[in-house]
């Protein structure tokens, strides 16, 4: 691929949009690496601005997909949900432990010992 010398910012946040927020996508429609999109977003707030917004944008079409399914009464859409967002009302999947930093000593006890 041909190395262009730079950018200006408006092409490296046209390529965003047109590669929906992609880096790679947006990488080879400029026709670089996808580091140099990643060293504009880093150097040029409209850039990372940008970029943000359409991620966000994203996240709102694939929640608002979600909740269409649990209403279709989706199950694996419900579970999921209640996985990710219901956590504090005992819908885990695992126990997470936090911790001080201080160490402690925890005793585990079969109560068939």
């Amino acid at each position: 691929m041909a190395k262009k010398e730079a950018y200006k910012v408006q092409e490296v946040i046209d390529a965003l949009i047109k590669g929906d927020g992609y880096v790679s996508q947006a990488a080879a429609i400029l026709g670089c690496h996808s580091g140099t999109v990643y060293n504009y977003a880093k150097r040029h707030k409209t850039v990372q601005t940008t970029w943000d917004d359409i991620k966000e944008k994203r996240h709102d079409f694939v929640e608002n997909a979600l909740f269409k399914n649990i209403k279709l009464g989706k199950e694996a859409s419900t579970f999921f949900y209640l996985k990710t967002q219901a956590q504090s009302r005992g819908y885990i999947e695992k126990q997470q432990l936090e911790h001080s930093g201080e160490i402690i000593k925890i005793t585990v006890r079969n109560d068939n010992d």
